[in-house]
């Protein structure tokens, strides 16, 4: 079975954001911020989700696995929840609302595949500049070969992908939009981006809370409504 490697992509603007700045003014602000990125760290496997394994409350074991002080895990988690950026989802367990937008991952396999391919690229580049020395015909074609061999290589990384299956998810919803109109579970958000793309989802969660929030109309299922939306854009000629 293939391994899987994670990792958190940060934002550009992480630190420009309006909840990094007013976490970074508070006496201890920089104590603050890195808690919070090993925080995101912790959760990334459960995507974004972190739970109590009873010996002792959040702050308590987030400073057990972290290596902090309790105390100022205990500010932090005040601060965060305060700005939307954390939510007890029950007793046992906290969400971070943006980890789930911040996952890479990467398994194994996949990783060995990406180095081959650049190692036998490199040989081919290489065993071509050494031809060129005495052929400039046997030149000329090595570019056709090294892009076929390349695509074979990437279509077999995908298949490698393709039979690792998704992470596991929950039926809790999200509140997303500037308004936290759009309710998606974790599991709807990530059919969303994987059929759609991470950019065109975010647009149009962002264009469906206003609209909420404009009109007052309810829907049924977000997420039937965002996909609905997206086919109509599609059948229009355009997009989000």
């Amino acid at each position: 079975m293939a391994k899987n490697y994670y990792w958190l992509r940060l934002k550009e603007d992480f630190f420009k954001s309006i909840p990094m700045k007013k976490l970074r003014k508070i006496a201890g602000g920089e104590i603050y911020t890195i808690i919070y990125l090993k925080m995101q760290l912790l959760s990334l496997r459960d995507e974004g989700s972190i739970y109590l394994e009873g010996v002792g409350d959040f702050a308590e074991e987030l400073s057990l696995a972290l290596d902090e002080e309790p105390e100022n895990i205990k500010v932090l988690l005040q601060y965060l929840e305060s700005v939307g950026l954390l939510v007890y989802r029950n007793p046992d367990e906290i969400f971070l609302t943006e980890v789930p937008y911040l996952i890479g991952k990467e398994t194994d396999k996949a990783q060995m595949m990406r180095k081959l391919r650049e190692e036998r690229k490199q040989k081919l580049v290489t065993d071509g500049n050494n031809v060129t020395e005495s052929s400039n015909n046997v030149t000329n074609a090595l570019p056709d070969v090294t892009f076929c061999y390349t695509e074979k290589e990437i279509e077999k990384d995908i298949e490698i992908e393709k039979e690792t299956p998704p992470p596991p998810h929950n039926s809790f919803f999200v509140s997303l939009g500037r308004n936290d109109h759009v309710k998606l579970t974790n599991e709807q958000l990530y059919s969303l981006i994987s059929q759609y793309g991470k950019e065109r989802i975010d647009l149009i969660i962002t264009r469906l809370d206003n609209y909420i929030e404009d009109t007052g109309k309810r829907y049924q299922s977000h997420y039937d409504t965002i996909k609905e939306w997206i086919e109509e854009d599609t059948r229009k000629g355009g997009q989000c």
